[in-house]
């Protein structure tokens, strides 16, 4: 394995983490792409891990947290975009057991008002595509639509 083009990958690694965090397996798809071959992209991504320059257990932490706070995504929508990202299952099970049926609730609960409508199907299909559990999404309804017939 030539050095110079050891370097060259590395150097192309660290431009894309120069960007935005990255999954070991979205660099090795990177780097695979751009034409290195296995051994010079296993020595990359070997120093890149001894460095913490990718970490798929803090990015996965990270993903989460933007996903529940800024975004209003469920559990099983961040497990689907984590695995596709080639984050390993284990991985996602340990990081996602802390999402609490609670937390769940109050992000479905608060997406649902924000979304402000009184087409209850329609806010059920809205909550199941952002990733919440047919039980939360039905708690979520019933409660909007019993808080709508008290108003009246």
């Amino acid at each position: 394995m030539p050095e110079e083009e050891y370097k060259k990958a590395l150097n192309t690694a660290l431009k894309k983490l120069s960007f935005k965090d990255r999954t070991v397996c979205e660099i090795t798809d990177i780097l695979e792409k751009k034409g290195f071959d296995g051994e010079v992209t296993g020595k990359v991504m070997e120093y890149l891990k001894k460095n913490n320059l990718v970490n798929d257990n803090l990015y996965a932490q990270r993903y989460i947290e933007n996903f529940i706070k800024n975004k209003g995504k469920g559990k099983l929508y961040i497990i689907q975009k984590l695995l596709q990202k080639g984050i390993e299952k284990h991985i996602i099970d340990s990081i996602t057991e802390n999402i609490t049926e609670e937390s769940e609730y109050e992000t479905a609960l608060k997406e649902a008002e924000r979304k402000n409508t009184k087409d209850f199907s329609r806010l059920f299909l809205f909550l199941k595509q952002r990733g919440f559990k047919n039980t939360i999404a039905l708690k979520v309804v019933k409660i909007l639509k019993d808080k709508e017939d008290i108003d009246f």
